[in-house]
């Protein structure tokens, strides 16, 4: 379970040395989630809390071998032949790791009930830790939303910040104070942002070959159901009504504007169907008109008992975070279509035109001098840990790719279990394993690695973006480093990361174009996410959304490592130019990082205690949480 081979009977037997207890089952059960878990039931003639027997366990048993479940039951159930029955023993609904504390004020109420949407999980008390619950910055921006529906209003920084239910509902303020945003359409030239600067000088070969798509089931779904709710996501979101024509992004009226391509086909005959919509994806994504529109493509394939859609954005107007907005509201607008509603979307936030806005003032504020001081700084780093290439050459045809992913058990710990050990993030580990993959690749002890942030950050100015779709992706460098053991890698990584000012925001806004940065890693975790999919079938048809970039369309690194968390597997897709590295070699490559997460994980579930560091210290000091500095003392 969780990686390690448990003894169901050394648990029962240590359950049973606890004086109240007259008799318990142990077994181990897969969850709603199909995780495995250890459940626990017991017999007493008194109540006694889990918290109680998770206390008296922990004093022989490793925590991995501490029931996460655990029930008081009457008796325990047998079959006819006197033995366990299992299937008689009833369902335990998940517990956090402490003893709960129920919220107790309207502030922790609110943000219990938004961690429990966005974490999918229940029974969550005041003292519970957000990352320790699965939460990283993405989820962050998500629960921001939830939290303003609910009356209140919180940033990004609060939440990573203070961590936890109680701390963080203590700096919730009065929603009262919203700023209240355009909720007609909003047209205009968009002033450059950094990443769209940033795209500029990519100078690809084909640029209007640069989207995001997803694929979503629309199995009982007429096309003209799908057309008024993909219609109301256009006029609702005005990104998505942009052109980008002489170099400027404009949005347009929804009158005048294009809006969408809307392709059908039926696919219902075809031998090889996953192949033919790959192909025809390709196609439809190959075919975007920057100059005139539209930026959104939907195709629907009818497969026989299935029907799916291709969703396909340019990156200019979408990022991962506007696909979670998009997604949701997709399904909203459906849901009010069926039930005969006028399709009313939640409120919008902040325009991107605001947001391009806002980025130029702030490159004027003290702020951003402050930031620009760091990275004059450090910037000598970055030109000494150049990416060593297993070819030395500068041609350039193509990538190819390479694939990893965890268990789900593996994912469950890493993503779960290890980050209280050094107060981590996830992306933390994820690089201080990159860190180690990189060395026992090629024996380099430090690399420089481009970081793709959400970018939807504080910037001194009270402006909302938690609702509006657009490509807010910031891009940053820095430096990781393989040190002698996993602790000393883990805190290196972890503090240098903790020290970069406000997410990178800094580098993006005075990004330089003529400035030549040498070959590093790009790497993007893009979270966790749920297919609408049945997973419990493995026979289940996947079909794939074809090419979203153009083959000729090269990157600014040689090596580009994209992950993500799907139906409770995190995985990985490695991109590589093939005149710089061979198959085997990445091959090797990927097979080391894959070693290094499962390493990483299992080291961090299994601390005894947590370690602070460095930049826990600073995080006390900004949020002035001087009593954990005290208690720390």
């Amino acid at each position: 379970i969780r990686g390690f081979r448990i003894e169901l009977g050394e648990i029962e037997s240590k359950i049973r040395e606890i004086e109240e207890i007259r008799d318990c089952a142990v077994i181990a059960r897969a969850d709603a989630s199909g995780e495995n878990a250890i459940y626990a039931y017991y017999i007493s003639d008194s109540e006694i809390s889990t918290a109680h027997i998770r206390n008296k366990l922990s004093e022989n048993l490793p925590e991995y071998m501490i029931p996460s479940r655990m029930l008081q039951i009457d008796e325990i159930p047998v079959t006819k032949n006197g033995k366990l029955d299992k299937k008689a023993l009833p369902e335990i609904e998940i517990i956090t790791s402490r003893e709960y504390i129920a919220p107790r004020t309207p502030a922790e109420e609110a943000v219990v009930r938004a961690f429990s949407e966005i974490l999918n999980i229940s029974n969550i008390g005041a003292d519970d830790n957000f990352f320790e619950l699965g939460g990283d910055s993405i989820k962050a921006v998500r629960i921001i939303s939830i939290l303003r529906d609910y009356g209140y209003t919180v940033t990004v920084k609060d939440i990573m910040s203070n961590k936890t239910v109680e701390k963080i509902a203590a700096v919730l303020k009065d929603g009262s104070a919203l700023v209240e945003y355009e909720q007609g359409e909003v047209n205009g030239i968009v002033e450059k942002t950094p990443i769209i600067r940033m795209f500029d000088s990519y100078n690809y070969a084909k640029p209007e070959h640069y989207n995001q798509a997803m694929m979503f089931d629309v199995t009982n779904l007429s096309d003209d159901v799908i057309k008024k709710a993909i219609e109301s996501l256009v006029k609702h979101h005005d990104i998505l009504r942009a052109v980008y024509k002489d170099n400027k992004l404009e949005i347009l009226s929804f009158e005048k504007s294009r809006r969408f391509d809307f392709y059908s086909f039926d696919y219902s005959n075809v031998a090889d169907k996953v192949n033919a919509v790959d192909e025809k994806c390709t196609e439809i994504q190959s075919s975007i008109d920057l100059e005139n529109g539209p930026l959104v493509k939907i195709a629907v394939f009818m497969l026989g008992t299935e029907k799916k859609m291709l969703f396909c954005i340019h990156h200019l107007a979408v990022d991962g975070i506007s696909w979670r907005i998009l997604g949701d509201d997709f399904q909203k607008a459906v849901e009010m279509i069926k039930a005969g509603e006028e399709i009313k979307l939640p409120n919008k936030t902040a325009s991107y035109i605001e947001w391009g806005r806002a980025l130029n003032e702030y490159k004027l504020t003290e702020r951003y001098e402050k930031d620009m001081q760091y990275w004059n700084r450090v910037k000598n780093m970055y030109m000494e840990s150049e990416l060593i290439h297993e070819i030395d050459s500068d041609d350039f045809s193509g990538y190819s790719s390479v694939s990893l992913s965890l268990t789900k058990d593996e994912t469950e710990i890493l993503l779960r279990k290890s980050g209280k050990a050094f107060n981590t993030e996830i992306n933390d580990l994820l690089l201080s394993a990159l860190a180690e993959a990189v060395y026992r690749y090629n024996e380099q002890d430090n690399v420089i690695v481009y970081l793709e942030s959400h970018g939807r950050v504080d910037i001194g100015k009270m402006i909302d973006t938690d609702r509006t779709v657009g490509w807010f992706t910031n891009v940053y460098p820095v430096v990781i480093e393989a040190c002698d053991n996993w602790e000393e890698t883990i805190i290196t990584n972890k503090d240098m990361l903790h020290s970069v000012p406000n997410n990178g925001i800094g580098y993006g806004v005075g990004f330089d174009e003529n400035e030549q940065l040498p070959d590093g890693i790009e790497f993007n975790y893009l979270g966790e996410f749920n297919s609408s999919e049945d997973s419990s079938s493995s026979e289940k048809t996947v079909y794939t959304t074809g090419s979203s970039i153009a083959a000729e369309n090269r990157g600014t690194c040689s090596i580009s490592i994209n992950g993500s968390v799907s139906n409770g597997v995190l995985g990985f897709v490695i991109l590589f130019e093939r005149e710089k590295y061979t198959m085997s070699g990445m091959e090797a490559f990927a097979k080391h990082y894959c070693d290094a997460l499962v390493e990483i994980g299992s080291y961090c579930s299994g601390a005894d205690e947590s370690i602070v560091t460095a930049s826990d210290f600073s995080d006390m000091l900004d949020t002035e949480d001087f009593d954990s500095i005290i208690d720390l003392l």
